[in-house]
């Protein structure tokens, strides 16, 4: 716990969130450093985390951008356990161990530091000592400001090919050219900041992150937009205080994606963040049948489109009636055997052939079919967001606005 300064928390500047809670329990709550500048280890905590839960294949509703993920857990997140008073033996013994033991290789484990190159100088001293850097421990840096920038070419010394880096751009505090570094990253979380004393985050900062992530191939994950939020220099306001909710936000706005790799493995198959695959791989295995059709979103076709090429869908939708044979035999050629899905809209229906089991080269195949559930005739509509439901809604299962008893009744055909 504790952490010997950054430009986030100094005589100027006290906005680090980490050092607010120290100011307010530390000396006198158990957990916390005596004061946030003393770096004060708490030896046995990691290995009391790496004893949580797996949550690998698990559901969350309240956050599905996690649905059948690793559990993640932040290393160190009230301090950063790179600080120059910290030996690299102690990191061993506490990080290095616990992540690899057989309950910590459950889990991913984000570690971040505003010191990447002594991170970088740590897996050397490990590499030397014959201890490779495990693969479910995430290695990444923060980035405030342009000066900061730096931290993200330094990034790319820590571990080897196998290595999950990442960059936090939070609080993001000015506009911020992150170079060519961006293509070797595997993540990037963003957001504003938040509490006392926050600074302006512009929303054209998200767009153009957004933009150069998706050029690169790096998965984008918006946090939050912070306390001070501005859209083409006017003041947005909002909820939630630190503008966390995305349900609030632009939609252009709303990306919370996951790196491809994870490190984590089940069965000797690694469990992939990017999208519902493994899940559900996962889930057919371990319950041994179909899926219900309810747990298919279409989320899972637009993600698993990027798999596809024009010339495998073409073929599929010049068919009048999608067979089963013909369907295997594509699956097969689209991938299908190294573990991938293969999907197909056909007569403005979803179809998704999955690959039953992923532990051996055999071609178990299933046809799952979504159809989307016809409407009653009599909707009414939610004045805020314009959502169609029931008549007997009395809050909107979109946005949750308080609709009127008596609506209007509005007719919406049902679709042939």
């Amino acid at each position: 716990m504790g952490c010997d300064g950054c430009e986030l928390w100094s005589k100027h500047r006290k906005t680090c969130y980490a050092g607010t809670l120290h100011q307010r329990f530390g000396g006198s709550s158990k957990g916390y450093a005596p004061t946030f500048k003393d770096v004060t280890p708490f030896p046995g905590r990691m290995r009391e985390a790496a004893k949580w839960s797996d949550l690998t294949g698990t559901e969350r509703p309240d956050k599905p951008w996690l649905n059948g993920l690793p559990r993640l857990i932040f290393v160190s997140d009230m301090s950063d356990s790179l600080s120059k008073a910290v030996k690299f033996e102690y990191l061993e013994q506490e990080i290095i161990e616990n992540v690899r033991s057989k309950d910590g290789q459950r889990h991913c484990w984000l570690w971040l530091t505003k010191r990447p190159k002594r991170m970088a100088e740590f897996s050397r001293w490990l590499e030397k000592r014959g201890t490779q850097w495990p693969s479910n421990l995430w290695a990444g840096t923060s980035v405030t400001d342009q000066a900061s920038t730096a931290r993200a070419r330094d990034l790319l010394d820590v571990g080897d090919s196998s290595t999950v880096r990442f960059l936090s751009v939070e609080p993001q505090v000015e506009p911020a050219d992150l170079g060519d570094v961006l293509p070797n990253l595997d993540w990037v979380i963003h957001g504003g900041e938040s509490g006392h004393g926050s600074r302006m985050f512009d929303t054209a900062w998200a767009k153009e992150l957004i933009s150069q992530c998706k050029n690169s191939g790096v998965p984008y994950f918006l946090k939050q937009l912070g306390a001070k939020v501005v859209r083409n220099g006017k003041r947005l306001e909002f909820d939630d205080a630190h503008a966390g909710d995305w349900t609030e936000w632009p939609k252009n706005l709303r990306i919370r994606k996951f790196p491809q790799r994870t490190g984590v493995a089940v069965q000797g198959r690694e469990i992939s963040a990017t999208s519902y695959l493994d899940y559900i791989l996962f889930m057919l295995k371990t319950d041994g049948g179909y899926m219900q059709t309810d747990t298919l979103y279409d989320e899972i076709f637009e993600e698993f489109s990027l798999y596809m090429s024009e010339a495998d869908l073409k073929p599929m939708a010049k068919r009048k009636t999608p067979k089963w044979k013909n369907m295997v035999d594509w699956a097969k050629a689209s991938g299908a055997k190294s573990g991938k899905l293969a999907a197909v809209t056909h007569e403005s229906k979803r179809y998704v052939v999955l690959l039953d089991n992923f532990e051996t080269d055999t071609f178990v195949l299933k046809l799952v079919k979504k159809q989307k559930k016809k409407p009653s005739s009599f909707k009414k509509r939610c004045p805020n967001c314009s959502t169609y439901q029931s008549m007997s809604n009395r809050v909107c299962v979109k946005c949750k606005t308080e609709l009127p008893v008596a609506a209007k009744r509005e007719i919406r055909r049902s679709p042939r």
